[in-house]
């Protein structure tokens, strides 16, 4: 009996040997990775095109009612009520402008960490890993390990190729 648990263990011991020495692992840092990559580039300058001209039309309806609230004091009723109803208007098209751009950055988040599990996804099966980390997840590694440099240009292919073929 002793001897079969003996042998057992002994050939547990042996096959995660064995395993542990036929594992590849790689570290990346995914921050890095989604600030180089040309997908964030792009969104940006979408970010940019679609959010700047309301971003601006605000800020002047802004300057607006910040003059109008000096000459307050001196205005009627009805002048006063009409600055209260174009103050809830600017409020509301600000929280509107937020909500849009909150849902945006949020569409881009996904968007990038979609391409970053792919471009890894990939990588790895290019390069032979079982296994790559965000380098945040492992506390120590040897920087031998850090494949970040290359991940950045995995994932600028893999969103080329996604472009292409959607013909963007």
């Amino acid at each position: 009996m002793r001897k079969s648990i003996a042998l057992a263990v002994s050939l547990v011991l042996l096959f995660a040997a064995t395993a542990h020495a036929e594992m590849k692992v790689a570290v990346f840092d995914v921050q890095v990775v989604a600030e180089k990559s040309n997908a964030l580039k792009e969104a940006q300058e979408m970010w940019k095109k679609t959010y700047d001209g309301e971003k601006k039309q605000l800020e002047k309806q802004r300057e607006a009612l910040e003059k109008k609230v000096a000459g307050l004091s001196k205005a009627t009723e009805a002048q006063k009520k009409e600055f209260q109803k174009e103050e809830r208007d600017y409020a509301e098209k600000t929280n509107a402008f937020m909500r849009k751009m909150q849902a945006s950055e949020l569409a881009i988040r996904k968007e990038l960490d979609t391409l970053i599990v792919q471009s890894a996804t990939e990588y790895a099966a290019a390069k032979g890993y079982t296994l790559i980390l965000d380098t945040k997840s492992a506390p120590y590694f040897d920087r031998s390990m850090d494949v970040t440099d290359d991940m950045v240009k995995e994932a600028n292919r893999v969103w080329a190729a996604a472009k292409k073929s959607s013909g963007k």
